[in-house]
């Protein structure tokens, strides 16, 4: 019962009995695993350590029983497992090593603990699909948790890299007929939803929404100043690709126009969905491509890599 900090303790003495080491850990398990299974709030922290010092003292135990000569310390054989547990759970390998020796001050357990963990953490990430236990009931509801961190690809492009200088603009002195007449034949360059209307001198207007260019209940010699939206917004030339990606799905634009910074209804060109689709699959396979020259330790990252998905397919099958 409690936090279970007592336990822990009485672990890392090694002066527990077998039967007692055997009862803990059994016990600890069930106990824990009923906890999570009924979704009530409760540690993992010292549940981990508990069982997992009990198994390393168990396996030191009976190691010093069939290989005497070994010489395993049962203290240092629970810190072992405690750390490895948890790198193996949490799949945080550097700070499960560092909280076990900061914590013990045993210089002689460092190595052990770097193998044991190490080894882990590799169980870990060959045999669990969503992640590590930190993750495990978000991924359960339907929410992707990504294995590593990484930063916004589209924070590396401003608007401006972005800009179609050839885009199409409709001028304001149309009609909504001939702005029809002018679409049927250039049916390829009016592909997006909006159309973004400027002046004669490129101050912006607004938007024209393609669905109400072609209503039925609209006077086809109406001036298209009478149906341009004005409400929709415009971007920044110096914004992030990832900021006007947020704006456009916020306002439900396929097309946005790009104003200069000097003179916000001076418009310099528009930006498409398919642009920054387009920039985001190219950051990225830069980003992810391997040259000639990459180091051992890489290389063996992505061999570890294909082997866990190589691994989980089979299991899936």
């Amino acid at each position: 019962m409690g936090v279970g900090y007592i336990n822990i303790t009485n672990l890392l003495t090694g002066n527990l009995p077998l039967t007692s080491l055997l009862v803990l850990c059994c016990l600890k398990y069930f106990s824990w695993v009923i906890a999570l299974g009924s979704v009530t709030s409760g540690g993992t922290l010292a549940p981990l350590f508990t069982i997992g010092g009990a198994l390393g003292a168990i396996t030191g135990y009976f190691l010093l029983k069939y290989l005497p000569g070994i010489q395993i310390n049962l203290a240092t054989a629970a810190l072992i497992g405690m750390a490895a547990m948890f790198a193996g759970a949490s799949r945080a390998v550097l700070t499960s090593i560092l909280f076990a020796f900061e914590t013990t001050g045993q210089p002689n357990g460092l190595l052990p603990l770097l193998g044991a963990c190490i080894a882990a953490y590799l169980v870990s990430f060959f045999m669990m699909k969503k992640g590590s236990i930190m993750t495990e009931k978000i991924g359960r509801r339907g929410f992707s948790t990504p294995d590593t961190y990484f930063p916004d690809m589209l924070l590396k492009v401003k608007a401006k890299a972005l800009i179609k200088q050839s885009a199409v603009m409709i001028h304001s002195d149309y009609s909504v007929q001939e702005l029809r007449d002018w679409c049927i034949p250039n049916f390829s360059k009016v592909t997006n939803r909006f159309f973004i209307a400027t002046e004669a001198n490129s101050s912006f207007l607004g938007y024209i929404d393609k669905k109400v260019l072609f209503a039925e209940n609209i006077d086809a010699e109406l001036s298209i100043r009478q149906i341009i939206r004005s409400d929709l917004p415009l971007v920044s030339e110096d914004q992030f690709a990832n900021s006007v990606c947020e704006i456009m799905g916020n306002a439900e634009l396929d097309v946005i126009a790009v104003h200069s910074n000097k003179d916000k209804k001076k418009i310099l060109g528009c930006i498409e969905a398919s642009d920054i689709v387009r920039v985001y699959s190219e950051l990225h396979k830069r980003d992810g491509h391997y040259h000639r020259s990459i180091s051992l330790p890489k290389l063996a990252m992505r061999l570890i890599i294909k082997a866990k998905f190589f691994i989980q397919s089979k299991k899936t099958i």
